[in-house]
């Protein structure tokens, strides 16, 4: 069976107290797969972007700009490649299938506009993707697993996160 892609969801690791990393949530109808971001995977792309704009006929400006762009849509190259390519991306990448997660929790970030929620999933799990939300706080998604547990920021549409995470993992 083919595996589909369902939500891609920047998010950043919470290692330690003061110590977060780059990495994207990549939810698919079978499992999560993490992909770490690199400076130099970072460059990479921005330098592709660049090239293509080039040869598309954009000026310096336009090279710059798409460049530019790159730290905020940088995720989305994942929609374009299949599950195996992201996993080889970069030796730290790794995916969690539905057995290997314990339980999931989410905390809804404060909005400007609105209150904060808690949402505990058991077995299952939560988060999505999509436009930045204007947010206080970010949202927080805690997996545990049976090597431990990771908490994750994210600053994405949150019901579009908790939506992908339950359809893929039967929540």
């Amino acid at each position: 069976m083919e595996e589909n892609i369902l939500e891609v969801i920047p998010v950043n690791w919470k290692k330690s107290m003061f110590k977060l990393e780059p990495w994207a949530l990549i939810v698919t109808d079978q499992r999560m797969l993490f992909a770490k971001w690199t400076q130099e995977l970072y460059k990479k792309e921005a330098e592709q972007r660049k090239e293509e704009t080039k040869e598309a006929g954009g000026g310096k400006l336009k090279q710059f700009f798409s460049q530019m762009g790159t730290g905020f849509t940088y995720y989305k190259k994942y929609y374009e490649m299949t599950p195996d390519e992201i996993l080889k991306e970069h030796s730290e990448n790794f995916s969690l299938t539905p057995s290997d997660v314990l339980s999931i929790n989410m905390k809804k970030g404060r909005s400007k506009r609105s209150g904060s929620g808690i949402i505990n999933v058991k077995v299952g799990i939560n988060v999505g993707g999509g436009d930045t939300e204007d947010l206080e706080t970010p949202h927080e998604l805690i997996i545990n697993t049976k090597t431990g547990k990771m908490v994750f920021n994210f600053n994405t549409n949150f019901d579009k996160a908790r939506g992908a995470l339950s359809q893929s993992f039967n929540v």
